[in-house]
């Protein structure tokens, strides 16, 4: 009695060993076939993703080349132009292409060659001395300037070349000043202008200065530069002197008045010279500013007499 009980309890082990045996190996079964597809779809997706990486940096290199010969086409374009300049018959309709050439390079932020715009500039103050055409002139040579200080964010120092901006000691005795003119309302969510510290601490004779010239400080700031970011207020050049100046998304005003500028950048900055209704050769300080700022990216521009 007891033997048939335990060969019948033993038995129903091993069924129910048998059948373990065999779910085991069912869900094993399943489990690898599980991780076997799922590693192949791994597979696939890091395929995927790497073609896709590919494909992006091949986009971005189509895009890079096409807006190279974009650059490339608009400044031979300018250079055409400008070797064009013949007669002054032409002087209008040069006028007209530059303005549509530049006004387009605006439009879409194409990067013209410094060389082809500082070229086109010279004939436009040139031409702002003729009588016929000097206020188109004019109107282009801002519009010109306007565009280089565009130029200027790929070239202009920027507050990561010095390490980030440099903290005052409060030691310190030079007061940095700024002339602003306040020709339009304060706009909501638009700072003031405002004028920060970059380049560490340096001897003061070769530190940055912001001061006027009816002002002049005794010594340096001792600060590599002066970062003035533009607001509300417009900045007015006439009777400052500025030394290593970093000035950023201004608007501008240049009266004609004596400045002086030693390795300032104008970087996105909108420039106003009101007094051009002056005689044209009586607008030799605007001029030769325009010229400075057209010819480099840091300018270095003195006038110390009345126009």
């Amino acid at each position: 009695m007891t033997l048939k009980v335990f060969d019948s309890w033993a038995g129903r082990v091993l069924v129910m060993l048998s059948i373990g045996g065999a779910i085991y190996a069912c869900v094993h079964f399943v489990v690898k076939a599980e991780l076997s597809d799922l590693n192949s779809k791994m597979d696939i997706a890091n395929t995927s993703i790497s073609q896709l990486k590919d494909g992006i940096v091949r986009i971005d290199g189509d895009i890079r080349k096409t807006n190279e010969r974009i650059d490339s086409t608009l400044s031979d374009a300018l250079d055409k132009l400008v070797g064009a300049k013949k007669a002054s018959a032409n002087q209008r309709e040069l006028l007209e292409k530059g303005q549509i050439i530049i006004s387009l390079a605006t439009s879409i932020d194409a990067r013209l060659r410094p060389a082809s715009l500082s070229q086109y500039g010279k004939t436009l103050s040139t031409l702002t001395e003729s009588p016929v055409v000097s206020p188109a002139a004019w109107r282009n040579l801002t519009q010109a300037v306007d565009y280089r200080t565009f130029l200027n964010g790929q070239y202009a120092p920027k507050p990561s070349d010095f390490s980030d901006f440099t903290s005052a000691t409060g030691r310190e005795d030079y007061r940095p000043t700024i002339n602003l003119f306040p020709d339009r309302g304060p706009h909501p969510g638009t700072l003031a202008v405002a004028v920060g510290l970059a380049g560490g601490h340096v001897p003061e004779e070769q530190s940055a200065r912001l001061e006027d010239l009816s002002d002049p400080r005794s010594h340096g700031s001792g600060f590599g530069f002066f970062i003035i970011d533009g607001g509300d207020e417009a900045i007015v050049l006439d009777g400052m002197y500025m030394k290593n100046v970093i000035v950023r998304n201004a608007r501008i005003i240049y009266n004609g008045a004596p400045v002086k500028l030693e390795n300032v950048y104008f970087v996105n900055c909108k420039f106003q010279f009101p007094l051009l209704g002056k005689v044209p050769s009586l607008q030799t300080p605007e001029r030769k500013l325009s010229d400075a700022i057209l010819e480099a990216t840091a300018v270095n521009f003195t006038t110390v007499s009345p126009a």
